[in-house]
């Protein structure tokens, strides 16, 4: 099971600014759209944390996909190469799915042209609709739920596109639509809701863009100011079971966004994949210290599954027990240092390493903590004897203690 890209040195993300600067770059990849990217796909909770602060308010919808390279493109959008959709085929094609589906159970005749799309689109019809999420991290699920095809070219970064709809509504109030007929429970469940591509001279972002400029409200050059309506963010293809992982615990999954036989079948799949991924890593760290054990020539077959030697911070032991393909940046590892670090100084009683029930409580926090944080699992509860076992070495050193001293006894 694929786990992202390894980024090469001229990776086409990093030529992008950093959240919050933006830039207009490159026409054939992001469009006319700002974009910048993160560090990581951690870095983009601290972004949308941070992101009325440096863009404004407003009510923001999200997009993910899957490839760096993709713009944002309706099915039917997509058959005229991104294009603009002549609106004589629009309207061809509706009338034609309207006449199709007689006797099929479903009159869409007399229906909104609009809920005639949403219904046509669930069942795999070629639309001018293109979905969107009120969730920002449903739309990273859909950035990273699907593996990268081995036989496209490489796929260094990950996408996440956002409107303000608040403030773009204003500008192009037929843009947004929110189906009220049935077969929807995807689009209840995904926080879900569609923009309508225009038929004639514009694809979506020129619509959005062009109406923003034409208001006269943003400098046209300044990315910046696009951007408190439209932008890309670009995140590094790597870390992707991580994430996912993270976005389980917060109940993002198939089974959960598609309450249907499918994606109860696509969630099993799934399963089956991280089993497989799991067993694999294992096996891989058991040869690796069946062969220290025998003082062979040591190879990296996976993960560290241990701290070697005696660390001087809770940051290095950290850093010791993950590698490249967790995706975790310099700069995160960090930030959690320090949460651990607050998570000890709140939960450590007194002479807590010289007590049963002291030792147990630190190691329960800690362990919680790198739980919520995603540390890799495989490699968790080594970080957690690791660091408990560097705090009370610390302790103990600090304050002269030597013996344990027996639960119940007294505390000073």
């Amino acid at each position: 099971m694929s786990d992202g890209t390894k980024p090469s040195a001229n990776a086409y993300y990093k030529q992008l600014p950093l959240w919050p600067d933006f830039e207009f770059q490159n026409n054939d990849i992001d469009g006319r759209v700002p974009v910048c990217h993160v560090e990581d796909w951690q870095s983009f909770e601290r972004l949308i944390e941070s992101e009325h602060e440096h863009l404004g308010a407003g009510e923001r919808i999200y997009r993910g996909q899957r490839r760096f390279d993709w713009q944002i493109a309706a099915t039917l959008t997509r058959e005229f190469g991104g294009g603009a959709i002549p609106t004589d085929v629009s309207r061809r094609m509706l009338n034609r799915f309207q006449l199709a589906m007689r006797g099929r159970g479903t009159d869409m005749n007399g229906n909104d042209q609009n809920e005639v799309w949403a219904f046509g689109q669930h069942f795999g019809l070629a639309t001018p609709l293109l979905d969107w999420t009120e969730s920002p991290f449903v739309a990273l699920f859909f950035a990273f739920a699907q593996e990268d095809d081995p036989a496209e070219k490489a796929n260094e970064s990950r996408a996440v596109f956002t409107l303000n709809r608040g403030l773009i509504e204003d500008l192009l109030p037929d843009l947004f639509f929110e189906p009220a007929l049935g077969e929807n429970a995807r689009l209840v469940n995904q926080a879900g809701l569609f923009t309508v591509t225009p038929s004639g001279d514009d694809n979506l972002v020129s619509a959005i863009i062009d109406a923003v400029i034409d208001s006269g409200a943003v400098d046209p050059d300044d990315p910046k100011q696009i951007a408190r309506y439209i932008y890309k963010v670009h995140i590094p293809n790597q870390g992707r079971l991580a994430c996912l992982s993270m976005l389980r615990r917060m109940n993002i999954h198939h089974a959960n966004l598609f309450p249907d036989p499918s994606g109860a079948s696509e969630y099993c799949n799934d399963w089956l994949r991280r089993e497989i991924a799991e067993a694999r890593r294992e096996e891989a760290a058991k040869k690796t210290l069946e062969a220290k054990a025998t003082m062979s020539q040591p190879v990296d077959h996976g993960p560290p599954l241990s701290v070697v030697g005696a660390p001087d911070s809770v940051e290095e032991i950290i850093k010791a027990l993950t590698v490249e393909e967790d995706g975790i940046s310099g700069t995160t590892i960090t930030e959690w240092a320090g949460r651990v670090a607050k998570t000890y100084e709140e939960f450590a009683s007194l002479d807590w390493p010289l007590r049963e029930s002291g030792r147990t409580e630190v190691t329960v926090r800690i362990r919680r903590l790198m739980n919520a944080l995603g540390f890799p699992e495989l490699r968790r509860e080594a970080a957690v004897s690791a660091i408990v076992n560097f705090y009370a070495q610390e302790y103990r050193a600090q304050h002269g203690l030597t013996e344990p001293q027996a639960e119940g006894g007294q505390d000073a």
